[in-house]
């Protein structure tokens, strides 16, 4: 295996999380119970959410939402194709159709206005991605949603900790998304939260995450079992105490990036709208222009422009992977909506 000088992520475990583990086993703790309570009360005070609920995974976050606000079968969901395919998945669980749309070519999120031109009379919800840890433009497309009775559900499995207008990502939209896969911003190895200010979502969400159980042995509705353990969240909470300085960090090395690579031409940077207090930087994307100088140098290449640049960063010790695969290009979805190659 490649040891690169510069990965595309490295851990920020230490051996706080491994003791946080440690203490949870040994006190024989390893259910959905007081950690994962503790790790909620946490994750809600810091992004100053009235309702927190921890799961199992960022896909089962998003499943759990679709439920909370009613989707099924027949209904429409909008989804931008940029983004990891999960956040279209869950809308197939449901037999719903994703309605998948095109992003901001600046932002690579999707924007007020094209949210609103996808909207019919099936549209259930609206889902938006905080790409790469860019927060989408909350204030715009809760006017458009609000305006259409249309809950807006934020896919903010990249942005924990990033902050919209001064505020941290989290209590913006009617229900956010979180995921704390091995990459994320707080770690835990899997594991997601939601993240909510509706009572009437709280209690739903509550409940679909433990067999749509009211109390012991009581099912109201048909649920799933979507709960996080408490050494899981016992890693949390030490994960989530130095996300901030972990932030910082990144920003300074983001900045660092986008000046240096600025001076290339043919190189956009990352673009960060006025709105954005704190970009996430789950990850740092470059667009090279094929019209520069340098986009026809690669562009010429025999294993095609964006392998030839991977290839020559790695020679360099810089480890990069191309970014998501559209929705719209993965096979499924290309059968499902009879899409030509």
């Amino acid at each position: 295996m490649t040891k690169f000088k510069i990965p595309m992520y490295k851990t920020t475990f230490t051996k706080h999380e491994a003791q946080a583990a440690h203490d949870t086993v040994s006190k024989g703790i390893i259910g959905s119970r007081e950690k994962v309570k503790e790790f909620e009360k946490k994750f809600s005070s810091y992004i100053k959410a009235k309702n927190c609920f921890a799961v199992n995974n960022g896909t089962s976050a998003l499943h759990a939402a679709l439920l909370a606000v009613g989707v099924k079968d027949g209904d429409e969901v909008i989804v931008p194709s940029y983004t990891f395919i999960s956040t279209a998945n869950v809308v197939l669980y449901e037999r719903a159709k994703p309605v998948l749309v095109d992003c901001d070519a600046r932002t690579f999120n999707i924007t007020a206005e094209i949210a609103e031109k996808a909207i019919t009379k099936k549209t259930k919800a609206i889902v938006a991605v905080d790409m790469a840890g860019m927060p989408i433009d909350y204030d715009a497309l809760n006017e458009v949603a609000q305006k259409h009775s249309i809950p807006l559900i934020a896919d903010s499995a990249e942005s924990v900790g990033a902050k919209y207008k001064g505020k941290v990502v989290g209590s913006q939209a009617d229900i956010h998304c979180f995921s704390f896969f091995l990459t994320k911003n707080v770690s835990i190895g899997e594991g997601g939260m939601l993240s909510t200010q509706n009572n009437e979502y709280a209690e739903k969400i509550d409940i679909l995450r433990t067999h749509g159980q009211t109390k012991r042995y009581e099912h109201k509705i048909v649920g799933y079992n979507y709960r996080m353990t408490d050494i899981n969240a016992a890693i949390g909470i030490v994960q989530l105490g130095k996300v901030d300085k972990m932030l910082n960090e990144k920003v300074k090395v983001a900045n660092k990036y986008s000046k240096e690579l600025s001076k290339v031409e043919g190189i956009d940077v990352p673009y960060i709208p006025d709105y954005v207090t704190r970009h996430g930087w789950y990850l740092y994307g470059i667009n090279v222009k094929e019209s520069s100088l340098l986009g026809k140098r690669w562009r010429k290449e025999p294993m095609g422009a964006r392998d030839a640049m991977q290839k020559a960063l790695a020679a360099k010790g810089i480890e990069s992977e191309e970014g998501f695969k559209p929705v719209h290009m993965q096979d499924i979805y290309k059968r499902l909506y009879g899409l030509n190659d």
